[in-house]
C-alpha cells in the first residue's frame, strides 16, 4: 500500500517554516516542521526556508545540529529544497558574510551591482532556461521577489530561470539533478533511508542536547493599520497618529529584509470593536510569508478562529483577557501556545479597550493569566509608546521576574542600542516590537536583525 512522501521543513529560527509548509502541502506531499535532526533524518525530503542574513542562517542550522543532515540527503541524492537564504546555504559563500555556507553546491552567493536598487522588490517576468518539471507553466510569468542578493552557480547547466534587475540576468532557480529517479516503486517509499543518516540524526540530537537552547531574540515590525492605512499613534492616542503608507507595502518592504515576524494590528477593531482591516491583515499573511502575528479588537473565540483561519501564526487579546476571567481558558483551548495576552499599562495600571478604560492591577492580572498557562505576554509601557524614548526596561524586568512565560516588549524603541539592550536584559524577554522608530527611519531594520542576531543570550 502506497503513502504519500513526507518531507520535513526545517525550522532553525531563521525561515517562514509555517509558508514553506503550506506551499509543501499544495504539492501534494505531506510536511512536518522540524528541529529535531532524528526526524529530519527520518523524512523521504527536505526544505530548508531561509529567510534574513546569511551569516546567521548558516550558524543557526550549523548551532541545531541540521548541517549533518542536509550532507547526508545530499550524498544520498535525497530531493533537497532551498528557498531563498536556504537555498544560498547550499553555496560555499556569500558577499554578505564571513560565515562559511554549506559548499555543497559550486559557486556563490553575489550582491546586486552598486548601482543597483536594493531590495530587488516586487514583479518580474521569469524566463526558463532549461525545460524542467520544477518550472512547468512558469515561463513567462510575473513572480514576486524580495531580496539583495543571488546565487551564482559554477555550472552553467543548474541555471533553470533567470529574471532581468539591475542590468543583470541573474540566476533564480537554480538544481542540481540527481542521477537517479526520485521516484521509487508503489509500497517502496522511504525504504531508501540508510542507516547512515538515522545515525547522524541521533549524533546531533545528542549534541545539541548539551547546547545552549536559548531562544533568538525576535524583532516584530509593526504594521498599524486605521482606515486601510498604515499609521502609528502616539501613546495610543486615535487623535495624535502619524499616517504613513500602505500597509501591504510597508510590510513587504520588512519582510524583504529578512524578519521572521510582523506585527499587525486592526486599530479601527481596536477602537470600535469592529474588524474593518481583517481582508488586509490576510493579504499580508498572503504576500509575505512571513509569521503573523495579529494584534486589535480580537474580543470574541470566533475572532481568534478567524485570524487562526486566515493564516495568522499567534493572535494577540487584551481587553477581554484582561476584563473577563472566563475568556483566556476558552481561548487557550482554541489557540494553545500561539496565543498571546497583551499587557498595556500606564505605570502598574492596565489600560482596555484601545487604551480607553482602567483594567485592573498590573501585577496582579499577570499573576491570575500565568497560573493559566498563557505562552507569552506581550509587555507595552503606554508612558513611552511611539515616544522614541527608549524602552521601560525597570519595568519589564519586573514583569518577566513576574512570569515563567516569554516576554515580547513593546514601546519607546528609538535605536538599535535599544534593541541590543532588550536582548540582553532577561532571559525571558525575547522579542521586541519596534514601529515609529522603524517608519522615521531611526532603526534600519536588516542592521537591528543582525544586531540582535549577535547578542549573546
Amino acid at each position: 500500500m502506497t503513502r504519500r512522501l513526507r518531507a520535513a521543513v526545517l525550522d532553525y529560527d531563521a525561515g517562514n517554516v509555517r509558508s514553506a509548509k503550506r506551499g509543501v502541502e499544495a504539492a501534494g506531499v505531506d510536511a512536518v516542521i522540524t528541529s529535531d535532526p532524528v526526524v529530519a533524518a527520518d523524512a523521504d525530503a527536505l526544505v530548508i526556508p531561509g529567510v534574513g542574513h546569511f551569516g546567521t542562517c548558516s550558524r543557526r542550522l550549523r548551532e541545531r545540529g541540521l548541517e549533518a543532515i542536509v550532507r547526508s540527503f545530499i550524498a544520498e541524492e535525497r530531493p533537497v529544497l532551498g528557498i531563498c537564504v536556504g537555498m544560498q546555504l547550499l553555496y560555499a559563500g556569500s558577499d554578505e558574510s564571513d560565515e562559511p555556507g554549506l559548499g555543497l553546491l559550486p559557486g556563490r552567493v553575489v550582491r546586486f551591482p552598486s548601482d543597483a536598487v536594493v531590495p530587488h522588490m516586487g514583479w518580474d517576468v521569469v524566463d526558463v532556461a532549461r525545460p524542467d518539471p520544477l518550472l512547468d507553466g512558469i515561463d513567462g510569468r510575473r513572480l514576486y521577489f524580495a531580496h539583495s542578493y543571488y546565487a551564482v552557480p559554477d555550472a552553467i547547466d543548474h541555471v533553470l530561470a533567470r529574471c532581468q534587475y539591475g542590468g543583470e540576468r541573474f540566476p533564480c532557480v537554480c538544481a542540481r539533478r540527481q542521477r537517479r529517479r526520485d521516484t521509487v516503486p508503489s509500497g517502496e517509499v522511504g525504504c531508501g533511508r540508510s542507516a547512515r543518516a538515522r545515525e547522524l540524526g541521533h549524533d546531533a540530537a545528542q549534541r545539541g542536547a548539551g547546547m545552549n537552547t536559548t531562544t533568538a531574540f525576535e524583532l516584530y515590525p509593526a504594521v498599524d493599520i486605521r482606515d486601510g492605512r498604515a499609521v502609528r499613534l502616539t501613546q495610543g492616542r486615535a487623535d495624535a497618529a502619524t499616517e504613513y503608507d500602505d500597509p501591504i507595502d510597508a510590510a513587504l518592504r520588512f519582510a524583504a529584509t529578512g524578519t521572521r515576524w510582523l506585527h499587525v494590528v486592526d486599530l479601527d477593531a481596536a477602537f470600535t470593536g469592529e474588524p474593518r482591516n481583517r481582508h488586509l491583515i490576510e493579504r499580508i499573511v498572503e504576500a509575505t510569508g512571513c509569521d503573523v502575528q495579529a494584534s486589535g479588537g480580537i474580543r470574541t473565540l470566533d475572532d481568534i478562529r478567524a485570524a487562526l483561519g486566515f493564516g495568522a501564526a499567534r493572535v494577540v487579546v487584551g481587553t477581554m483577557a484582561l476584563t473577563d476571567p472566563t475568556f483566556v481558558p476558552a481561548a487557550l483551548e482554541i489557540a494553545g501556545d500561539r496565543l498571546a495576552v497583551g499587557l498595556d499599562a500606564q505605570g502598574e495600571t492596565l489600560r482596555a479597550r484601545g487604551w480607553t478604560e482602567d483594567a485592573g492591577d498590573l501585577f496582579e492580572v499577570l499573576g491570575r493569566l500565568d497560573a493559566l498557562g498563557v505562552a507569552r505576554f506581550i509587555f507595552t509601557d503606554i508612558e513611552t509608546d511611539g515616544m522614541l524614548s527608549g524602552p521601560n526596561l525597570a519595568m519589564l524586568t519586573r514583569v518577566a521576574d513576574a512570569t515563567g512565560a516569554a516576554v515580547t516588549a513593546s514601546g519607546g524603541v528609538s535605536s538599535i542600542a535599544d534593541l541590543t539592550t532588550l536582548a540582553s536584559l532577561h532571559q525571558r524577554v525575547d522579542g521586541a516590537i519596534v514601529g515609529r522608530a522603524l517608519y522615521s527611519g531611526d532603526v534600519d531594520l536588516a542592521e537591528a536583525l543582525a544586531a540582535v542576531a549577535s547578542v549573546q543570550r
